[in-house]
């Protein structure tokens, strides 16, 4: 080090690092009176919707599978009609149930944001 540098104070030597500008961000908010028994609702309702969700397409994915079973290979007809009958019927109650629960908590998030009093 040469004498000049050693003459420096120390808030001197600080100064010659990055300089950072400050920038303030401002950001609207929208805030609704939630109880902790009403998030846990609509998570029921939202796990519930996807494992129901994820069943309906599983089975309409099989019955897709069955019919195109039925006219490749050679399936017992009657047994092939026979199972994808079944599984026609538990597409459309796994769907009947996605549609509920979908219901259910639109009309519950609904009913929550009305007792808010919420003013735009």
């Amino acid at each position: 080090m040469s004498n000049n540098d050693s003459s420096k104070t120390a808030t001197q030597l600080s100064t010659r690092g990055p300089v950072i500008n400050l920038i303030h961000v401002n950001r609207e908010m929208k805030m609704y009176a939630v109880q902790e028994n009403e998030l846990k609702i609509i998570s029921v309702f939202n796990s519930q919707m996807t494992l129901w969700s994820s069943i309906c397409i599983s089975a309409l994915s099989f019955m897709a599978s069955c019919t195109w079973g039925l006219f490749v290979t050679d399936i017992d007809f009657k047994s092939g009609i026979a199972f994808l009958i079944a599984t026609s019927v538990f597409a459309l109650i796994s769907a009947v149930i996605v549609w509920r629960n979908y219901s259910s908590k639109k009309d519950l998030i609904d009913n929550i944001q009305e007792r808010t009093n919420v003013k735009e």
